[in-house]
């Protein structure tokens, strides 16, 4: 079980009480949360996230992100990761990745620089 979190603040249900996610939800969020974390920018962590800076626009940009975010997720020892693709937004780039928890699977999306 773990508090939903929305653009960096908690949801509150239509009675005000946080509301809570489980499952694969719960995998998810934590996925997009890592994701979204550049690797070494978090004070208390500096081994938390992600850096895709490295990333180029060549033929091997999935597998680099998918490597990437195997790294990033290593921890994350009930979470398996399925596709994985980088697609171009316009000042941004999108990754895709299928999450798959305790054989239930669901994409997440996050955008990354």
């Amino acid at each position: 079980m773990d508090t939903l979190v929305m653009d960096g603040d908690y949801l509150l249900d239509e009675c005000g009480a946080v509301q809570n996610i489980y499952s694969i939800d719960e995998a998810c969020q934590r996925v997009r949360l890592i994701l979204s974390v550049k690797k070494g920018s978090y004070v208390y962590d500096r081994e938390l996230g992600v850096d895709f800076s490295s990333l180029d626009s060549g033929q091997n940009r999935d597998k680099e992100a998918e490597l990437l975010c195997r790294e990033a997720l290593v921890n994350q020892t009930e979470i398996e990761i399925g596709a994985v693709k980088v697609t171009d937004a316009d000042k941004c780039k999108n990754l895709s990745l299928t999450v798959i928890y305790k054989g239930i699977s669901k994409v997440v999306e996050v955008k990354i620089d």
